[in-house]
C-alpha cells in the first residue's frame, strides 16, 4: 500500500490526466466553454471532499488560522484559477505542441524554485536526468525534424502557466498543519469561488449549464471532476508530501505519453521507431531523477 502512494499513484495521476483531453474534448464541443467546465470541475470536487471531510471528521470547514487559509487560498490560485485561465488562453493563441513543450519545463521550474529558497542547488544527476526526459517529450511532441512555430502571446502564457504550476507544486510541499485532503478541497474551494466571477459574466451560461448536464457530458463531467479532480489532486497533493516536489513533478513527463498511447487506442494511429525511442528517453529521465535524490537522502 505504502509503495502504491508513493510510486503508483502519481503514476496513476498523469495517466488519468494524460486522458482528460478526450472528455474534455467532447464536452468544449458542445459550445461549453473551458470557464464553464472548469467550474463546474472546482465545485463537484470540492463538494465531494467535503463531504468526505465531514463524515470523517465533522470538521471539513473549520477556520484553520489566516497564515495556513493564506497559504492555501495562494495553492488554489496558482494551481487552480490562474494556471487554469492561463493555459486556456495559451491553447487558444499558440498551438498544442507549443503548449506541451513548454510545460513540461515544470519539474525544472519548480527544482529551480526550491533552489532558491533553500539555497541548495539540484545535484547533476538530477539536472541531466531531467533534460534526458525533456528531450523525450520534444521528439514525442515534435518529431524527427524538430518542427515549432512560435507564437509569442500564447507561448509566453504558456510558460506562465507552467510557472504558475511549478509554484503551486512548491507551495503544497512547505504547507504544514493541514493533512493533504483538507489541502486538495481549499485547493477547489478557493478555485471555485475566484473564478465563479469570470463565469457568472458569460451570456449564454444556463444554455451551457443545459448541456453539461445533458445525457452526452454528464459521465465525462462526472469523470473530469471526480477522478480527475477530486481524487488526481488528491493523491498529487500526497505525493508532493512524501516523495517531494523534484520527483513527484518529473512524473508530468509521462503526459504525452499516455495522450499518445490513448490517442494509439481511440485513433489507431501507428507507432514508429521514434516514439519507442522518445517514450524510453523519459522513462529512463524518471527512473534517473528518482535515483538522484535517493542517493543525496
Amino acid at each position: 500500500m505504502k509503495f502504491f502512494l508513493k510510486y503508483l499513484s502519481p503514476f496513476f495521476v498523469v495517466s488519468v490526466w494524460g486522458t482528460t483531453f478526450l472528455a474534455s474534448k467532447s464536452i468544449l464541443s458542445t459550445s461549453v466553454s473551458p470557464l464553464t467546465l472548469m467550474s463546474s470541475r472546482f465545485l463537484i470536487a470540492c463538494l465531494l471532499l467535503t463531504a468526505y471531510l465531514s463524515f470523517t471528521t465533522h470538521s471539513s470547514l473549520r477556520w484553520l488560522g489566516w497564515r495556513l487559509e493564506l497559504k492555501m487560498l495562494l495553492t488554489a490560485l496558482s494551481g487552480g484559477t490562474l494556471y487554469f485561465l492561463a493555459e486556456c488562453e495559451a491553447l487558444q493563441r499558440s498551438s498544442a505542441v507549443n503548449v506541451g513543450l513548454i510545460t513540461a519545463v515544470v519539474p525544472l521550474l519548480s527544482a529551480s524554485i526550491l533552489a532558491a529558497l533553500r539555497r541548495k542547488r539540484p545535484n547533476v544527476l538530477f539536472v541531466c536526468a531531467s533534460l534526458v526526459a525533456y528531450l523525450g517529450v520534444v521528439l514525442l511532441s515534435t518529431g524527427a525534424d524538430f518542427s515549432l512555430h512560435l507564437m509569442p502571446a500564447g507561448d509566453i502564457l504558456a510558460l506562465l502557466s507552467a510557472l504558475l504550476w511549478a509554484v503551486y507544486t512548491v507551495l503544497v510541499t512547505f504547507i504544514q498543519g493541514a493533512d493533504s485532503i483538507t489541502v486538495s478541497q481549499r485547493m477547489f474551494l478557493y478555485s471555485f469561488l475566484s473564478i465563479l466571477p469570470f463565469c457568472l459574466c458569460q451570456q449564454n451560461l444556463h444554455s451551457q449549464i443545459l448541456s453539461l448536464l445533458s445525457s452526452d457530458n454528464i459521465f465525462s463531467v462526472l469523470y473530469l471532476a471526480v477522478f480527475a479532480s477530486a481524487l488526481c489532486v488528491l493523491l498529487w497533493n500526497y505525493s508532493l508530501r512524501l516523495l517531494g516536489a523534484h520527483i513527484t513533478n518529473n512524473y508530468m513527463y509521462l503526459l504525452p505519453v499516455v495522450s499518445l498511447l490513448a490517442s494509439l487506442i481511440f485513433s489507431h494511429n501507428e507507432v514508429t521507431p521514434l516514439t519507442v525511442l522518445a517514450c524510453s528517453l523519459i522513462l529512463i529521465g524518471i527512473i534517473l531523477a528518482d535515483k538522484s535524490t535517493n542517493t543525496t537522502k
